[in-house]
């Protein structure tokens, strides 16, 4: 029978090697396999990946939907043990560089900005408004409706295209340098 290895000693027993050095340093013999059992046995047992995916819970809520980034920092704040607090921070940290990343590719707007555009869009729309009370009144006089419509559409055209034409104002970044003309 072929001498065993260290390297054999560990596979049998699922251990490394600096493990097998220390149960031989503290006074186990590593080629007694029932004393090198016994002897790993009373260790403290390493977290397995399938008690771990059992253990720890999962970054939903109980409707199964994912949680948000304030839920995980309270979940965090009351984690039971250090492994799920390390990886509630972990996720906590994917999250944050998912926003970071969504932002740079302007998928997620700022709501300062958003109520900045809405504010804009609602003075254009007013603005045209007011132009239509003004502008609508006197081309009606003495028209009947037909007429009034015909007298109209030109207006009211006029209008829209001027807000289309308004429309890039809207939408632009204040971080954009203007295109020249």
């Amino acid at each position: 029978m072929p001498k065993r290895t260290y390297k054999d000693i560990c596979g049998i027993h699922n251990i490394t090697r600096a493990i097998c050095d220390y149960a031989k340093a503290e006074g186990v013999n590593p080629f007694n396999d029932a004393e090198m059992s016994k002897w790993v046995a009373a260790r403290r047992k390493k977290n397995d990946s399938k008690a771990n995916s059992q253990t720890v819970p999962t970054a939903e809520d109980s409707e199964g939907k994912p949680l948000t980034l304030e839920q995980l920092e309270v979940e965090l704040s009351a984690a039971p043990t250090p492994q799920i607090a390390q990886m509630r921070k972990i996720q906590i940290s994917g999250l944050r560089e998912g926003l970071k990343f969504r932002q740079e590719r302007s998928e997620l707007i700022p709501l300062g900005e958003v109520k900045e555009r809405d504010t804009r869009i609602a003075n254009a729309v007013r603005a045209a408004c007011i132009k239509l009370e003004n502008d609508l009144p006197p081309k009606g006089v003495g028209l009947d409706e037909a007429g009034m419509q015909k007298a109209f559409r030109p207006v009211i055209r006029q209008i829209l295209m001027d807000l289309a034409d308004g429309q890039s104002e809207f939408w632009k970044d204040k971080d954009q340098p203007e295109e020249k003309k």
